[in-house]
This record gives C-alpha cells, structure tokens and sequence, in this order.
C-alpha cells in the first residue's frame, strides 16, 4: 500500500510540476518566443517557468545544472554553441545535450567602419567587439577567426558601446550574431556590413544568409552572410531519461503552433518545426516530429 501511494505522489507531482526554460535577456528574441510558447502550453493546462539568463552558453550550463538555476529542462542556443558544447559534455561528463525542436535562423552581422576596406580573410590581426564574454556571438567570432585563419583580439563590450569605438575607429570589427533587422542597428550611421562567405570548414555548421537595403537602409548593396539555426535543447542522458517532459512540452507546441505563428514573436514565421535537423534530436523529439 505504502509503495502505491509513494508512486502515485511521484505522479502527481511530476504531472503538476513546472517546465523550466532557459533564455535570455528580457526583450530579446529567445525570451519573446518563450514567453509565447509560455502562453501556449497554459492554454493547454501545462506550466512553463521562462528563465532570464546572459544567453545561450548560460543556458547550457543551466540545463547542466551548473549555475544558480535548479532543475532546469530546456534551453536555448546557437547551433555552432550547442555543438561545440555538447561535444565537451560527452567526452567530460558522460552525458550530452540533444536537441528538442529547431527554431529559426540568426544573421552573423560583420561589422566595419563605413571607410573600412577591412575583409575576411585578413592578413593582419584585428581588434573584434562581440559582446559578453560568454556570448553565443563571441563563439561565432572565435570559430570565424580559426576557418578564415585571421586572427582576432576580443572585446567583450556592449554592442552599442562597440558602435562608438568602431566609428572612433578605436576597433576594426563587431561580430554580433541577431536575427535581421536587429533593432539597435536600424538607425545606425558610419557603418557597413562586409561579406561573411561559406567555406568548406563552415558548410557542416552554418547556412547562407543575406543583406540587402530592404533590412538596413545604410547598407548601400546587398551582400552574402552567414547565418546560425537557433534550437531549444534538453540534457539527455540514457540512465535518467527525461521523455516524460519532453512530451509534455513539446505535445501543446506542435498542436498550438498555427497559432504561434499567427500570434507569437515575427520570427516564428521563420521556424519549419518538421524540418529534419541536422544534429542530435531527443529520442521523445524524434518520435513527436520526425
């Protein structure tokens, strides 16, 4: 008797227990759309915490149970970040992190002083701003600097502070990776975008992308770039397998996701959630959307 009723609690308190998200900053793109997939899943009587975090690495190591959060299920990141990190969490912790659905693509914005002739490659070394230290755009920055074998000096400042220094020419470069048009840029002056091209290193990573004037009307022509799927993630590990709330969450968004696009953040016109992925699914994920 006393056996069925632990099971039952456990049960119960695992069907009313809340989902926890990790994002990013409030009023950024990850946290607009958790927020949305918030509303979603409560139409559907299941409760999704959304967590404010310093963005993708930090929700990595959330999910990892590696910072102030507890028990956080799901999180947010780049591509080219999860990868990189979830290969690390295999060979150190014995565990990894699997993808739970793909969200949609960010522009990898290279930025020069208008007067710039700066390209890439680059013979010489070059001052780079990609914000907070452990960004998902310093990453970014970090791997363009191996495959186009030039070498940069970070800073890890504010992008909107970097846009003095670049005009200051105090600064070669800003690497920021945001989804098009991104807002502290619309009406920006003194600046260009320079082409970012696919090479056979980063094809395994990233996607074209574009600008043209039609996104930012100081950029004279349009121009190739680089872009990064955006996914939302779960640790997974094969002794403690967490289905249970991959299904729950993922059940209401498949069933509601007309609605997030009718209704949600603009950019989840953008996401094909039956698109196959290209890197590591969630065994409970594959079986919902593939």
């Amino acid at each position: 008797m006393i056996k069925i009723f632990l099971a039952l609690s456990f049960i119960f308190i695992y069907a009313n227990a809340n989902i926890k998200i990790a994002t990013g900053s409030k009023g950024g793109t990850y946290y607009s759309m958790a927020k949305d997939l918030q509303k979603v899943l409560k139409s559907e009587g299941v409760s999704l915490e959304v967590l404010e975090t310093s963005g993708s690495k930090n929700n990595i190591s959330a999910v990892k149970g590696q910072t102030v959060y507890k028990n956080v299920d799901l999180g947010i990141a780049q591509h080219d970040l999860f990868l990189q990190m979830s290969r690390r969490m295999k060979k150190d912790l014995g565990s990894y992190v699997k993808v739970v659905m793909n969200l949609h693509n960010e522009e990898i914005h290279a930025i020069v002083n208008k007067n710039s002739n700066i390209t890439l490659p680059n013979k010489r070394p070059l001052k780079v701003a990609c914000g907070l230290k452990n960004s998902g755009s310093c990453t970014t920055s970090r791997i363009l600097s191996r495959a186009y074998k030039t070498r940069f000096q970070e800073y890890n400042i504010p992008f909107k502070k970097a846009l003095g220094l670049l005009k200051k020419n105090k600064i070669d470069m800003i690497i920021n990776v945001v989804g098009k048009p991104a807002s502290y840029l619309r009406n920006a002056t003194g600046i260009k975008l320079i082409p970012l091209n696919l090479t056979r290193v980063l094809k395994p990573i990233y996607d074209k992308g574009s600008f043209s004037p039609k996104d930012y009307e100081w950029q004279k022509k349009s121009i190739n770039t680089l872009s990064v799927k955006s996914v939302i993630f779960s640790q997974y590990n094969p002794k403690k397998p967490n289905d249970r709330a991959i299904t729950k969450f993922l059940k209401p968004v498949i069933k509601n996701f007309s609605k997030l696009k009718s209704t949600g953040h603009p950019k989840w016109k953008k996401v094909n959630i039956k698109k196959t992925l290209r890197f590591s699914i969630h065994p409970a994920a594959k079986k919902l959307i593939l």
